[in-house]
């Protein structure tokens, strides 16, 4: 193999926990033929296990750069601190350590300030200094290697900076709105092998999800985890009435949905329970504007019919998700993975409904942006 150099744009995007062990495998794989790697990732936790030095982009430009364990653990840049303060910590209490959210929003590109990229969303900003055009990467003394965009990054007190956070407020769960009780999906899969043509088992069948009950009440926030093809989508589906269970019973508002597909569900119970897709590539209609698919929900599930209300309720919408308020105006095409999905977060909650199923709905979204939508 001839030595060479790869490049990796989001290699973890659907991936779980696990993905990070095969990529750590990849670069074994990489030094034994003398290869490089490029890993272009929002996932702090891949860059930290499987590599060895990092440059941390704002807007276009390299605010920091370094060795993994440099930047990670001595950050001087105040967009690479608080990319670490939206992270959750495993075991950490949510309201004793919330997550910070980096205020505001990133610049396009024609609406970059003066001097500081970061200025505008910074808490170390100083008019005079840090809108001053001409500001270049700084060495820093004593770590060769390491560098940084900030002209006030020697005068930042980190021990004494504590902003104010996100924390979720306890809420009293309420009274069951789904429950899940011995619920069973299986496939029928045709088998047309020699042995089950002799033995006359032609059928045989692929069990996605097996005796899953639960409850979930108002208020309250119930997660399924597992591996990829554990059946955490296929029973997302059922849910939604995509599929049909096999056995078992789904009941909503009081009533059982197991055996009800979409098609056949009132625009009532289509409107209570809504879902942010996986994918968000293909959950977006091509042809309109993001603003009219979401005021298409708004007015679908008789939210607001006033236009004005719609419009300010769309403007909302994108304020929560972190999008510009401009993106109404443009098409699916024209915006990042990212941004789709936050759109597809968005219209999700157009229609006020009292259940959200997420599938997946962060793996697209840079940790600032993952804590703002989910604090």
């Amino acid at each position: 193999m001839e030595n060479g150099s790869n490049s990796y744009d989001g290699p973890v995007l659907e991936c779980r926990d696990l993905c990070i062990s095969y990529f750590t495998r990849a670069g074994e794989i990489a030094g034994r033929f003398n290869t490089s790697m490029v890993y272009i990732s929002h996932n702090l936790g891949l860059i930290l296990a499987t590599c060895d030095r990092v440059n941390v982009m704002y807007s276009g430009v390299v605010v920091e750069h370094g060795s993994v364990h440099e930047v990670f653990d001595h950050m001087r840049h105040p967009y690479t601190k608080g990319l670490f303060g939206c992270i959750p910590l495993p075991g950490a209490d949510k309201t004793a350590r919330p997550l910070v959210p980096i205020r505001g929003q990133l610049p396009l590109p024609h609406q970059r300030p003066a001097g500081c990229y970061f200025g505008p969303r910074c808490d170390f900003f100083q008019a005079g200094s840090c809108d001053q055009e001409g500001l270049h990467m700084t060495e820093v003394p004593n770590e060769p290697g390491h560098s940084v965009r900030c002209r006030r990054w020697q005068q930042i007190d980190w021990d004494s900076y504590n902003p104010e956070g996100v924390g979720a407020s306890e809420m009293e769960a309420g009274e069951v709105v789904l429950s899940i009780d011995n619920m069973k999906k299986y496939y029928e899969v045709t088998d047309n092998s020699i042995a089950a043509m002799i033995k006359g088992k032609r059928v045989r069948h692929v069990k996605a999800n097996e005796s899953i009950s639960f409850d979930a009440r108002a208020c309250e926030t119930v997660a399924i985890v597992g591996e990829s093809g554990c059946g955490k989508s296929t029973f997302a589906k059922v849910l939604m009435g995509l599929e049909t269970a096999t056995e078992g019973k789904v009941v909503f508002n009081g009533k059982d949905i197991s055996q009800e597909e979409v098609q056949n569900r009132s625009p009532e119970q289509i409107g209570s329970m809504q879902m942010v897709f996986q994918n968000p590539f293909d959950t977006l209609n091509p042809s309109h504007t993001v603003g009219s698919q979401l005021a298409r929900v708004i007015r679908k599930f008789g939210v607001h019919t006033d236009k004005e209300k719609v419009e300010a309720r769309v403007m909302e919408l994108l304020d929560l998700v972190k999008l510009p308020r401009e993106f109404a105006r443009r098409r699916p095409r024209q915006l990042s993975g990212g941004q789709k999905q936050r759109v597809g977060i968005a219209r999700a909650f157009a229609g006020n409904p009292s259940t959200v199923v997420a599938d997946e709905p962060v793996s697209a979204l840079d940790v600032s942006v993952q804590a703002a939508v989910t604090g």
